[in-house]
């Protein structure tokens, strides 16, 4: 009986600690150190820089993603490290050929390559966004973008080639020289050798946002409302999806292994026969996702979010420091010089004394503060957008334009999702975007990790005719990004803690509850 009692009191007081204590071995939760069984994603400690919008891996030890404001970071096998390219745009896609070779492409229409060593503007042949790169071989590539915009890389030179359409493209896959995919809008452009086509819509109107073709009998297309299109080598059909969320990147490994990601931090996965939600550990929408094989692959995201797709091992690994950056030098108040005093004149001999006025001081009328040197520097004026119907009229009010990189975009860091009302007969108008200014990106380096303004368009089409985005500014406090809709945010973030706390609560008082009627029970049986 003695030992009985003592076994019940052992049994309690052990589940007592279990719910009690936090960590790896309690049900309370904590933070943790995951020892990863199988392959799993887990958030990277990589330095947070600002959002990211393009990732493309090499290997599993070498490649590139980039983002807001010129923003590319390099991955070594062990660390990012943040490399700062002087210009005014984000980075929107990148396709790496190797290690020493890649392009990437930005939000007013830079073709960025780089050469092994470092990234330099290799062409601009107009200031239109550029949303999508993809190179065949080292001499021979695409990019795409607004307006239906359409390049060719070949010879040595960027030439712009002749499209059917005038949405937004945003997304290129090519299979061969002679055989190739771009996806935007609501539209599946075909490229035979000679020319594009119009290949397929689909039946809802969504906007098509990735592409990624296994062989030229197989591929998969993603875009807003969670649609999936499939290829088998005849025509492009919607397969049922686990998810109404916005899509934004597609990566395929073979015929039966996949990925996808997109808002809320989603993450799908394709074993072959159907999409399934996988787990995540980011509320933030993820933008884009390289998958390198069925063990290794890397997303990424709003507010510099990296997760890593791994296998084994402990985790986090070690955190990679932010990595100092030179700051461009910013405008100065100027200082007043020269300025008078005032003095009093020596009194004239004269009977009767002169009247004398002291001169006055010349004061400089207007100092300008730091602020408005900033400001001076920064472009302010709305940018355009070109988007015009078959018959070549405009499609959207004038309150529905979008910007434009190349007028004069005003500071921008990253894009937010928005919705708009749809322009009657617009074929599409762009896709969610993001320009922003050397200021912007200096006080950046030099004040916080995060932007402090928000200028965005990004669509969010439901409807056979794609909306135009509205341009949505957004000033937060210092090392803040502003509200995003779609995504999870702090108000769920925060409505999830509680129900944690509360359910541990719960649970911690049943068991001292348990613990403490036991232990009258025991006591009674005693007596």
């Amino acid at each position: 009986m003695r030992q009985s009692r003592r076994f019940l009191i052992f049994l309690v007081l052990f589940l007592t600690l279990g719910v009690l204590l936090p960590g790896p071995g309690g049900w309370g939760g904590g933070s943790r150190l995951v020892q990863a069984q199988g392959a799993d994603w887990e958030l990277h400690p990589a330095p947070s820089a600002g959002s990211l919008y393009a990732v493309d891996m090499t290997s599993p030890t070498s490649g590139w993603t980039g983002g807001m404001v010129g923003l590319l970071m390099q991955y070594n096998g062990g660390s990012w490290s943040i490399h700062w390219i002087n210009i005014d745009a984000a980075i929107m896609a990148i396709d790496m050929v190797n290690d020493n070779d890649g392009w990437a492409v930005t939000s007013r229409g830079h073709l960025l390559h780089y050469n092994g060593s470092s990234w330099q503007v290799a062409a601009q042949p107009s200031d239109a966004w550029l949303s999508a790169v993809h190179m065949v071989s080292s001499g021979d590539g695409w990019a795409a973008g607004e307006a239906g915009r359409i390049l060719h890389f070949a010879g040595g030179t960027w030439q712009e080639v002749s499209s059917p359409t005038n949405t937004w493209l945003t997304g290129i896959d090519m299979v061969s020289a002679t055989d190739g995919w771009i996806v935007g809008g609501n539209v599946v452009l075909h490229w035979d050798g000679s020319t594009w086509q119009v290949a397929t819509r689909p039946s809802n109107g969504q906007w098509l946002r990735s592409i990624d073709m296994v062989s030229a009998t197989d591929g998969w297309i993603v875009g807003t409302a969670g649609i999936l299109m499939h290829y088998d080598g005849n025509s492009w059909t919607e397969v049922p999806s686990p998810t109404g969320l916005d899509l934004y990147g597609v990566s395929m490994l073979d015929t039966n292994s996949g990925w996808a990601v997109g808002d809320d931090g989603l993450i799908l996965h394709y074993n072959g026969s159907n999409w399934s939600v996988q787990d995540s550990k980011t509320f933030r929408d993820l933008r884009s996702v390289s998958m390198l094989n069925s063990s290794s692959g890397w997303a990424v995201g709003r507010q510099g979010t990296v997760v890593e797709y791994r296998t084994g091992g402990a985790y986090p690994p070690t955190a990679t420091p932010s990595l100092p950056i030179t700051p461009t030098p910013q405008p100065k108040t100027p200082t007043p010089t020269n300025t008078p005093q005032p003095t009093t004149p020596a009194p004239t001999k004269t009977p009767s004394p002169t009247s004398t006025a002291g001169p006055a001081t010349n004061t400089p009328t207007s100092t300008p503060s730091p602020t408005q040197g900033a400001a001076a520097n920064t472009p302010t004026q709305t940018p355009r957008v070109t988007n015009t119907s078959a018959a070549g009229n405009p499609t959207s009010s004038p309150a529905q334009q979008t910007p434009t990189p190349g007028s004069g975009t005003a500071a921008a860091t990253e894009p937010v999702e928005s919705s708009a009302t749809p322009a009657t007969g617009a074929e599409a108008t762009a896709p969610e975007s993001e320009a922003s200014p050397n200021a912007q990106a200096t006080q950046l380096a030099q004040t916080t990790a995060e932007p402090q303004a928000t200028a965005t368009l990004t669509p969010a089409a439901v409807e056979p005719t794609e909306p135009a985005p509205t341009l949505v500014a957004a000033a937060g406090s210092e090392g803040e990004e502003p509200a995003e809709s779609g995504e999870g945010s702090n108000a769920t973030r925060t409505i999830a803690v509680v129900g944690i706390i509360l359910l541990l609560g719960g649970g911690a008082v049943v068991a001292v509850a348990v613990a403490v009627g036991v232990g009258l029970w025991l006591r009674r049986r005693r007596i």
